[in-house]
């Protein structure tokens, strides 16, 4: 993985760079990764699959702040693998050497069957293998087992993976994990590779791989499966109002400062979400992280449908989005 130069501070979803000297305005590049909780795991860990999913996704955001303020801001999400391995074998493809099959999964919204994915994936200069993910809540798979239950059901690990590493913190032992954890420490966490993830992505460097012979180091590179050739979920003809919702949130946010708090209890002990249910559309308190709770305060987000994202999602995106306005803020007042 290739670092990037960076020109202001790293924070727990962003990459940032100072786009700007003097005039009061800094940007950032942003990552976060939000998941669907789809699958039940009983004591046995048998899993059964309650509806379809691509699997994780992970956010991207840019951001730019002004005299403390939000001046300009997108959003985007980029499937995880287990949306663009996902291959229709060939007569000439054989099982468990060149495509690994997942049974009683939901094949799209409404058919359950057998769902098949690469057995080899590229990302970047790297290779990695797949394997069904173990199921079962053991001791050393709780990775495992949390990954599954957000539809990471096929785990993807570096081809010259060394027996002693058993840390994804180290070493990719475990690709989905790997990508949403951080070690660059400093005040502010930085996701280093999920950017990385985000950036192979899109200049097509995530690549599905065929006839592979690791004796040789010889393969077919072959070009992803993404949804409807979309490499962001924003464009997908079926994800309408997620889309919608993204943009929502971005003029929603357009012009303010943002201080978010998920929850926040009151003197009298009751607690109190940022979020809640309009009849249509999210509704947000943006003043909870000042402790204000009147029923009042909370706004539309016109555009947000509650349909478009879970209230988890949506704590997601503005908890991404607070960490990088909180660390632009003070550089785009000096």
């Amino acid at each position: 993985m290739k670092k990037k130069n960076i020109c202001l501070a790293l924070t727990a979803a962003s990459l940032f760079m100072l786009s700007s000297c003097g005039n009061n305005t800094v940007s950032c590049v942003s990552a976060f990764a939000i998941n669907d909780e789809f699958v039940f795991v009983d004591d046995e860990g048998t899993p059964t699959f309650n509806s379809f999913s691509y699997g994780m996704r992970y956010l991207k955001s840019e951001m730019t702040v002004t005299k403390g303020k939000i001046s300009s801001l997108t959003l985007k999400e980029v499937f995880s693998p287990m949306a663009w391995a996902r291959i229709t074998p060939t007569a000439e493809m054989e099982a468990d050497k060149d495509y690994i099959t997942l049974s009683d999964a939901y094949i799209n919204s409404t058919t359950k069957g057998d769902v098949h994915f690469a057995k080899y994936i590229k990302v970047g200069d790297y290779i990695m293998e797949g394997t069904i993910r173990n199921h079962k809540d053991s001791e050393d798979n709780a990775v495992g087992y949390r990954y599954c239950t957000y539809g990471e059901n096929i785990c993807y690990k570096w081809v010259d993976i060394g027996p002693q590493i058993k840390d994804s913190t180290d070493f990719p032992f475990d690709f989905a994990d790997y990508l949403s954890l951080d070690k660059s420490g400093g005040i502010y966490k930085y996701y280093d590779r999920m950017l990385w993830y985000i950036d192979c992505v899109e200049k097509g460097e995530a690549k599905i791989l065929t006839n592979y012979n690791g004796e040789k180091k010889e393969y077919t590179e072959v070009a992803p499966n993404y949804p409807e050739g979309k490499i962001y979920r924003n464009e997908v003809s079926t994800e309408g109002d997620f889309a919608a919702g993204a943009n929502a949130i971005c003029n929603y946010l357009n012009g303010k400062s943002l201080r978010f708090s998920k929850m926040e209890m009151d003197d009298d002990a009751e607690n109190h979400r940022a979020f809640k249910r309009g009849s249509e559309f999210w509704q947000y308190n943006p003043r909870l992280g000042y402790r204000e709770f009147d029923d009042s305060l909370y706004e539309d987000i016109t555009g947000l449908k509650v349909t478009a994202l879970t209230d988890e999602q949506l704590v997601s995106y503005f908890t991404c989005l607070n960490i990088a306005f909180a660390s632009l803020e003070f550089n785009s007042l000096i």
